[in-house]
């Protein structure tokens, strides 16, 4: 049994129908037209069989999602230096999370950047609250400022729920160019005049 997809058209991501189906029987299906909230995208896709497929096999794994999360410490700033792009899975962004907590150069409520206009998959939002939850409650906690440069309208939609659901010690801004991010991070609270997301 595989899984019955569609394609998010908004963001062009599969995401499944909730629906399980053989080869076999998949090609002999016939039904009209459905609704799907979007786990992608939040928006609720109208669908039929003309648009649905079968999940390919094997599924997406961390090891091969094409996602590269890297980071360097700029001492002399006092500041995080990151980068994510590619399809990042939520596996990949608590891995990323991991690997800077770990780093003995990585202090808690150090500002961090992070590029993502590279990016080219966001998160799901039901996986978005779950990597809030993460960021709350478990291991991962932490505070300061993070500035996410983007030029995707959906990426700042997305940071900007992240930020709602996290709450807490963070303070977020979604930036267009990583000048206008630096001098926010390394300038004093609230001096671009930008509002806070959510």
């Amino acid at each position: 049994m595989r899984r019955v997809m569609i394609r998010c058209t908004r963001t062009g991501a599969a995401v499944s129908t909730d629906f399980m189906s053989s080869p076999d029987v998949f090609a002999q299906l016939r039904f009209g037209e459905m609704r799907l909230a979007c786990p992608e995208c939040g928006a609720e896709h109208v669908w039929s069989r003309a648009d649905a497929f079968l999940e390919e096999r094997p599924p997406r794994t961390p090891a091969n999602t094409g996602c590269t999360a890297d980071y360097r410490i700029d001492e002399r700033l006092g500041i995080v230096l990151s980068q994510l792009s590619g399809r990042c899975t939520m596996e990949d962004v608590l891995d990323f999370r991991r690997r800077l907590h770990a780093d003995p150069a990585y202090h808690p409520g150090m500002p961090v950047l992070i590029d993502a206009r590279e990016l080219t998959q966001v998160l799901p939002i039901r996986e978005l609250h779950q990597l809030a939850d993460e960021v709350r409650h478990g291991s991962l906690q932490d505070s300061g400022r993070r500035a996410i440069v983007t030029n995707s309208d959906l990426v700042t939609d997305r940071i900007r729920m992240f930020g709602g659901y996290a709450g807490g010690d963070y303070e977020y801004r979604v930036f267009t160019d990583v000048a206008g991010a630096l001098a926010w991070l390394t300038g004093p609270a609230g001096s671009d005049g930008t509002e806070p997301p959510g």
